[in-house]
């Protein structure tokens, strides 16, 4: 057996999807590929297609959805907050839609792209317009379901008492 060959390490199909969408953003490049999971829910569901294009952490605004590097892979989550990080520059507090909780901070060098539009039953979602608004809303209210259905009233017993 080849020496070189078995000093190579086996790369899953993550990682070289990783590499490669880290690649093509930060040469410029956008890319499409299909959401994996339901942390976006109900804004991207799960398996439809999304559009990330490149983005300098100075344009990212609170609202957008950006794609971001972490040791496991790429997410791609929404900005609820924008802090001062560490170094001087810029740190994203971000959450999946369909999340309770926030994610780790996520530094301006893990940023890798903005989400632009989502495909969803044969035509294109522009998330750049008004549309960010509404999914916004449509979030927002997804958790306060999601949180129970008798948060906005405490006693769930309002039967008349005899």
């Amino acid at each position: 057996m080849n020496s070189e060959r078995a000093n190579k390490s086996v790369r899953s199909p993550q990682h070289s999807f990783t590499d490669v969408s880290t690649e093509l953003l930060r040469s410029g490049q956008g890319i499409r590929f299909r959401a994996p999971g339901r942390s976006m829910y109900p804004t991207i569901k799960e398996h439809e297609t999304i559009t990330v294009q490149p983005v300098a952490p100075s344009r990212i605004k609170r609202g957008d959805i950006i794609l971001y590097r972490w040791e496991q892979g790429v997410i791609a989550h929404r900005v609820v907050r924008i802090e001062r990080g560490a170094h001087g520059g810029s740190c994203f507090i971000l959450r999946g839609d369909a999340s309770g909780a926030p994610d780790e901070p996520v530094e301006q060098a893990q940023v890798l792209g903005k989400v632009v539009s989502v495909e969803r039953d044969g035509r294109s979602i522009d998330l750049n317009n008004g549309v960010k608004s509404l999914f916004l809303m449509i979030s927002f209210l997804y958790r306060i379901y999601r949180r129970g259905k008798g948060l906005f009233i405490k006693n769930k017993d309002l039967t008349p008492k005899n």
